[in-house]
């Protein structure tokens, strides 16, 4: 009598986790479309407004980076934001997509300059591909990274990430209200 008992109760566990995992996945999936197809939008829009800044806009400091930030508006409103930086010896480049003043998805790509091993000098013409990083979000929460394997990488970056969307927002609508 018990493990009849046991065997239903364990069956009916499985069977609820099986159904609340399959509709987490379902859901996370119907994010991943919304996400996509407010990408193409944003991608798509030709009619920007582009603010630029600049190193002196975004550090109080000399630093050894050059910065490159770009915020694109229709009208009042921020959709993506471009940042280039570059060092002596790589560029980073992210590009922040935003929707309903949220951050939705953010693609980063991690460049090195070619070092000739023969010659010992960096080639400052040819940039090499070290990695790049798909992030998407929702409600400000990290619910997917490609490549998969670089979740946990992803996941310490996110108080960094966070930090610089909010100072380049505060950064890119200063310029774009001023005169």
């Amino acid at each position: 009598m018990r493990s009849k008992y046991f065997n239903r109760r364990f069956f009916l566990t499985l069977t609820l986790l099986f159904l609340v995992m399959s509709n987490s996945t379902l859901m996370s999936q119907n994010d991943i479309e919304f996400i996509k197809e407010k990408f193409t939008i944003i991608n798509t829009e030709k009619e920007y407004k582009i603010v630029n800044a600049t190193n002196e806009d975004i550090f109080d400091d000399v630093i050894d980076a050059h910065y490159e930030l770009s915020g694109y508006f229709k009208g009042d409103t921020l959709f993506k934001i471009i940042e280039k930086i570059y060092s002596p010896t790589w560029v980073v480049f992210r590009e922040f997509y935003i929707w309903h003043n949220e951050l939705i998805f953010l693609y980063k790509k991690n460049q090195a300059y070619h070092y000739d091993g023969e010659t010992d000098e960096i080639d400052y013409e040819v940039l090499e591909l070290v990695n790049e990083l798909r992030l998407y979000y929702k409600n400000g929460d990290l619910i997917k990274t490609i490549p998969i394997e670089d979740q946990t990488k992803a996941e310490s970056e996110q108080n960094e990430i966070f930090e610089s969307y909010k100072k380049y927002i505060d950064i890119l609508n200063d310029k774009n209200n001023m005169p």
